[in-house]
């Protein structure tokens, strides 16, 4: 019979692990306080919204916030979303022009969204998009 060794005992452990290790905690606070804020939002309200709906909008504000985190080299941290009916919002600073564009592709393609407002800002110094005129 074999016996599995953890992966200390051999002496090293994988990059990929020791990377997910440091990020876990990090992640599952973000995902907790994503469906708490979804919960507070759909009590405070009273507009009438179904379960379903507020359900929904939580289920695409993860999705996309969890891309924007996930996305390398566009700052997820500072990008707020907020979903109502399907309409992303996205809210907050990114560094450049591309960032901003790719911020807005990326919620545009998550699965369920319908429209996306963009309200991102880019600071007056940033450098210009390379994308050309």
């Amino acid at each position: 019979m074999h016996t599995l060794m953890p992966a200390q005992a051999s002496g090293s452990t994988h990059p990929c692990a020791r990377r997910l290790a440091r990020r876990a905690p990090a992640v599952l606070v973000a995902v907790a306080a994503w469906f708490l804020a979804g919960c507070t939002n759909y009590s405070a309200t009273g507009e009438g919204r179904t379960a379903g709906e507020v359900i929904d909008d939580s289920a695409i504000h993860t999705r996309v916030k969890a891309s924007l985190i996930g996305a390398r080299d566009l700052p997820g941290w500072r990008i707020d979303v907020d979903v109502r009916e399907g309409v992303v919002v996205l809210t907050g600073q990114v560094d450049r022009e591309e960032q901003r564009t790719r911020a807005i592709g990326i919620a545009r393609g998550t699965p369920g969204v319908k429209d996306v407002e963009d309200r991102l800002t880019v600071p007056p110094d940033a450098e210009p998009n390379d994308s050309g005129p």
